[in-house]
């Protein structure tokens, strides 16, 4: 499921690529978003090959076990999406509408 979230941070930059005709992505950054994917990949990865403690049995019973490097980049990811999220969303207001009514 995770690894699916971290693909799904792709989905910005396919919507740019089919509709990158608008003046609006003239400045997208979706890089941050991409390192966001990365991380809950990353911390997918550490979770299904158990890295820390099956190489070193019982030393990382109390801290550093695959399962809490899995949350914390869980969470480092979802934070990154949240920030570039809301920066995404001032810029986009901060554009003016090209459509002009008369």
């Amino acid at each position: 499921m995770f690894v699916a979230l971290g693909l799904s941070a792709a989905a910005p930059f396919a919507y740019v690529l089919i509709d990158g005709s608008s003046p609006y992505y003239s400045d997208f950054r979706g890089w941050p978003m991409l390192i966001g994917g990365a991380i809950y990949i990353i911390g997918a990865g550490f979770f299904v090959n158990r890295y820390p403690e099956k190489k070193h049995p019982c030393k990382f019973d109390m801290c550093g076990a695959s399962h809490q490097i899995f949350h914390v980049c869980v969470l480092v990811g979802a934070l990154t999406h949240i920030y570039f999220s809301f920066d995404l969303y001032e810029r986009r207001h901060q554009v003016e509408c090209a459509v002009t009514l008369e």
